[in-house]
């Protein structure tokens, strides 16, 4: 069985060419650059050797230089198989120093393999070891002619690549500018739109309810009825106009974010809801919580949406239950505000943070499907994240985390 001697420092690359040599019958040795191959050769005498050019520690041509001064090596044959040095005075040099055959990869397996045996056929024929260049210095100008010509290459496509990173980057600037111009002017015409939709609105949830007051003696039971749809659509609509009113101003503006008490944020969204629990009976409690950097105001419009949310989605018949807490996990305090309400199945988990997905029809439960949306909003601009922990019926936790004030801070 004759031994072929693989020289690569590419892992796939050896890899390969061991399947495919041990494919058609011969023992493969491996090496990873031109010294072990020398020191391996020099152990177990192979019949051939096939090398790559680019490779750490010694590199193809000074591997070839070595081999073919040997005079244990010499006659074995040296076939070179490179992806890099493909130049014509690449294949001179390495010939000059000795080598029997030049391929560029990839060459097809077939191909690979012809090679190798035709070598081989001559080897055993009338083979003669390619004579190498006498003149070390000669050696040494082709070698710094080739490595030199390499090295204004590869400066040429660094320099190539520079300008074009250089031009796709000057576009990105420009195309994120253009888009941010693009999304401050959809804001501020949202913003303006919506603002002025009020005014309408109002008037018109106004002069039905006056229509009711004065004139419900002389309309019927269905006009009634019609007239009630206006005003609860008209509130309705009012309300999702204040919403995505809210929405759109969330981070439109750079704050200088202060030390915010969350037992104080927590306590004022209480307030707002104080007529609403009274209502309903509900037990909302707050353990200790801590400081965090941020803007009280949206703060406690966090609190007030999931605390909203906790009492709008309970179970009917039973009195709502709200507890609010916070630990510290590693840099980061996290909150949760957990209730035993109706829960959200599981797939529903990423879809209610989403502007305007709401799970239930408005007859069910009311709402805007934009305060989850806000909340996320708000938490993210501050740094952190939010999620939900929940099951159908099981109540559900809602938890975000924000970063703890650093120690001196």
């Amino acid at each position: 069985m004759k031994t072929i001697l693989v020289t690569d420092d590419n892992e796939n690359n050896r890899y390969l060419l061991d399947k495919l040599l041990t494919g058609y019958g011969f023992k493969a040795l491996l090496a990873k650059n031109g010294a072990e191959a020398l020191e391996t050769a020099r152990k177990h005498r192979p019949d051939l050797i096939v090398t790559d050019i680019l490779m750490p520690v010694m590199d193809g041509f000074e591997l070839c230089r070595q081999w073919k001064n040997d005079k244990s090596l010499k006659n074995i044959p040296f076939v070179v198989y490179t992806a890099t040095y493909t130049d014509l005075k690449d294949e001179k040099l390495m010939l000059d120093l000795g080598a029997d055959r030049f391929m560029v990869k990839p060459q097809k397996p077939e191909a690979i393999m012809e090679v190798i045996f035709d070598v081989l056929e001559k080897v055993g024929t009338s083979h003669t070891a390619a004579k190498p260049l006498g003149d070390e210095m000669e050696a040494l100008r082709q070698y710094n002619s080739v490595l030199f010509n390499k090295l204004e290459k590869k400066m040429a496509d660094l320099q190539n690549e520079i300008t074009e990173r250089t031009q796709a980057e000057e576009k990105l600037a420009w195309t994120v500018e253009a888009l941010k111009r693009s999304n401050a002017e959809l804001e501020q015409f949202a913003y303006a739109t919506f603002h002025d939709l009020q005014e309408p609105l109002r008037v018109l949830s106004l002069y039905t309810q006056l229509l009711k007051k004065r004139y419900s003696e002389a309309l019927g039971s269905e006009a009634l009825e019609y007239i009630e749809i206006i005003i609860q659509g008209s509130l309705r609509m009012s309300a999702l106009i204040k919403d995505i009113i809210d929405y759109s101003k969330l981070g439109k503006a750079e704050k200088e974010f202060k030390q915010v008490d969350m037992n104080e944020a927590a306590a004022e969204a209480m307030k707002i809801f104080q007529m609403r629990i009274r209502e309903l009976n509900a037990s909302v409690s707050c353990g200790k919580l801590p400081q965090v950097m941020g803007d009280m105001a949206e703060l406690v419009q966090l609190f007030s949406n999931l605390i909203g949310n906790a009492l709008k989605f309970t179970k009917k018949g039973q009195a709502p239950v709200i507890e609010i807490s916070a630990a510290l996990k590693g840099e980061e305090w996290e909150f949760c505000v957990r209730d035993k309400g109706i829960g959200i199945n599981p797939k529903y988990f990423d879809k209610i943070f989403v502007l305007f997905q709401t799970l239930h029809s408005k007859q069910e439960y009311d709402g805007s499907g934009v305060g989850l949306a806000i909340c996320k909003k708000i938490v993210e601009d501050h740094g952190g994240r939010i999620w939900v922990e929940s099951g159908e019926g099981k109540g559900a936790c809602f938890c975000f985390v924000l970063p703890a004030i650093k120690q001196g801070k």
